[in-house]
């Protein structure tokens, strides 16, 4: 059973999940080894279960419970009971605070958790992590629990603060331990919980202060969002930027900052999912704090990344090492727009000499890109970390033009003399010469051809190139080939759409509507003129965020209910960027 609200806290050294109630699930940092080390007290994951979606999807359903929390405080009846948590401002800890008024008897703090590497459950798993061996002591020294695992290493530790009582200090027993504490009188009782997790590369570094020379230019297009919405957006995508701030922008050093797809199920880095939590911070009127954390984060991808023959791979570990040895050829564009991106917002790269730096780098990794059939760029994966069926994905070629345009407007700063301008033509052209076949509604895009006939028809809530082909100027909204595709895409012809009341653009990934695909819904309705539909979407968005403000990744299409994957940064940044640069008078 599910906790109910959960609250999820962190300052970029460490992150933690707890319940409305105070149970804390999980606490987590990055490791130089492992990835990502975490305190939990959830049971191990069998290996048995890797390649199971249903037993993958069991164990991260756990990970909301609250049994399965690793420090919980039991109560006996009292008048009131406060929770405040925070993060703190100068180390890796959390902090809880407790304020009891009227307890009647004691309050128990219990400890049943383990320390080990992050198993990484992942739907789609190419290379699983090995396990650790990892064995949890736990040691106590009054009102601190030192809890350590050599095999790691790594250490947290549980420290308690009262005020208005007294504690007995930590007794450990078998697995666990538990703290007890008894009030004074009838004082009112404040208990302070902080827990720390001590492996971290470095403190957070000082921001320093770069005006923006221009305002960023923007997605052209105006979406449409209805007045009735605009102020429970902005608080979801408002939530959405902290939760990026505090649990998913991970500092490995004092430079480098890795873009988690989230804290919790899979801290892992992908390059596509970094990008939108990048262009949602340097959206609108970015502050120093975000602009810092784009350049700290292009240092790691390009730095500290380990990169095949230049490439990225589908997924990283915050330490830069390969989890998973797939191309998809996407991910090799969206750092080269991050690059552009933050250039356009301050008109500066990060480091001294930047633009001989970053221009030996764009150009080794334009030169070393597969480019196929008629310029297309090939991708042993589509964006929804399956197989490709077809070796020529159209988001991805999307992209691909989007990436040669925006290096054109970049290559006297980086001083290179690649002809990305004559690229991008080129593929404009070639897109609507192969990729333009005939629909059940009329002619439309394809999803893969291989570039000698072949074509298949598809649509995917992990696409959001296509949807915002318009937005990102790559045709116009009137466009009939553009606004077929997108028909299709939100019909039942398409194979990764899910019919019912609740029913929307999904992917064959996960079953369910994907808030991706309401995000394109959205989108594509807006600028098709579809005012009602638009609604229709953002309305579903609104509905299914979690209490925290979170979107999930899917949900039932039958009943709005039934959140896929709780935390996933993506469809609220990717949100939460739209709304900001494509609306006028945005924050």
């Amino acid at each position: 059973m599910s906790s109910g609200r959960i609250v999820d806290a962190g300052n970029g050294l460490v992150s933690a999940s707890l319940t409305s109630t105070g149970a804390w699930l999980s606490l987590g940092a990055a490791h130089s080894r492992h990835g990502f080390v975490e305190l939990t007290g959830l049971p191990p994951f069998d290996p048995a279960w890797r390649g199971d979606p249903a037993a993958v999807r069991r164990y991260r359903d756990r990970m909301t419970c609250e049994r399965f929390g690793f420090l919980e405080l039991e109560l006996g009846p009292a008048g009131s009971h406060e929770i405040a948590t925070r993060a703190s401002a100068t180390g890796p800890w959390i902090e809880q605070r407790h304020r009891i008024a009227g307890l009647a008897g004691q309050a128990v703090l219990r400890f049943h958790g383990r320390l080990d590497a992050h198993p990484l459950p992942e739907i789609t798993d190419i290379d699983p992590p090995a396990p650790t061996g990892a064995q949890t002591r736990l040691r106590a020294n009054g009102g601190r629990l030192l809890v350590d695992a050599a095999a790691l290493p790594a250490r947290a530790e549980v420290s308690v603060a009262v005020e208005g009582g007294a504690d007995s200090g930590w007794a450990i027993a078998g697995a666990g331990a538990e703290l007890i504490v008894v009030p004074a009188g009838g004082a009112e009782l404040e208990l302070v919980v902080a827990c720390s997790l001590a492996e971290q590369a470095g403190a957070r570094s000082t921001v320093a202060v770069r005006p923006s020379a221009r305002p960023r230019a923007g997605l052209d297009g105006a979406l449409h969002v209805p007045r009735s919405m605009r102020a429970p957006l902005a608080a979801l995508a408002e939530r959405t930027r902290s939760y990026v701030l505090g649990c998913t922008a991970v500092r490995v050093a004092d430079d480098e900052v890795c873009l988690l797809t989230d804290h919790r199920i899979l801290p892992l880095s992908w390059t596509r999912d970094a990008y939108w939590q990048a262009a949602m911070l340097l959206a609108g009127d970015p502050d120093d704090a975000a602009i810092e954390t784009v350049e700290a984060h292009l240092r790691w991808l390009w730095r500290r990344c380990d990169r095949p023959q230049r490439f990225w791979m589908r997924s990283h570990h915050t330490n830069g090492a390969i989890k998973d040895a797939a191309f998809q050829a996407d991910q090799q564009l969206y750092p080269l727009l991050e690059l552009a991106d933050l250039q356009r917002t301050t008109w500066m790269l990060p480091g001294r000499r930047a633009g001989l730096w970053w221009g030996r780098k764009v150009a080794e990794l334009w030169d070393a890109l597969p480019v196929g059939e008629h310029g297309f760029i090939a991708s042993e994966e589509n964006p929804a970390d399956d197989a490709s069926e077809l070796p020529f994905p159209l988001s991805t070629q999307i992209l691909y033009w989007l990436a040669a345009t925006r290096m054109e407007e970049l290559s006297e700063v980086l001083r290179v003399e690649h002809d990305f301008g004559a690229t991008a033509r080129a593929l404009a052209g070639a897109v609507a010469q192969h990729f333009e076949v005939d629909g059940p509604l009329g002619r439309q895009w394809a999803y893969e051809i291989d570039g000698r006939g072949a074509h298949r028809l598809y649509h995917d809530a992990n696409d959001l190139p296509t949807a915002l082909a318009p937005l990102l100027g790559f045709c116009d909204a009137g466009d009939p080939v553009w606004a077929a595709t997108m028909r299709f895409a939100l019909s039942e012809h398409n194979p990764g759409y899910c019919a019912g009341p609740f029913g929307g653009l999904g992917s064959g990934h996960t079953l369910g509507t994907w808030t991706l695909g309401d995000v394109q819904e959205w989108v594509a309705a807006s600028l098709l003129g579809e005012r009602d539909a638009a609604e229709r979407a953002l309305a579903r968005l609104l509905a299914v965020a979690g209490p925290d403000g979170l979107l999930p990744e899917a949900y039932d299409p039958l009943t709005g209910g039934a959140p896929v994957r709780h935390w996933f940064a993506w469809p609220g940044a990717a949100l939460a960027t739209l709304l900001w640069e494509a609306q006028p008078g945005r924050r």
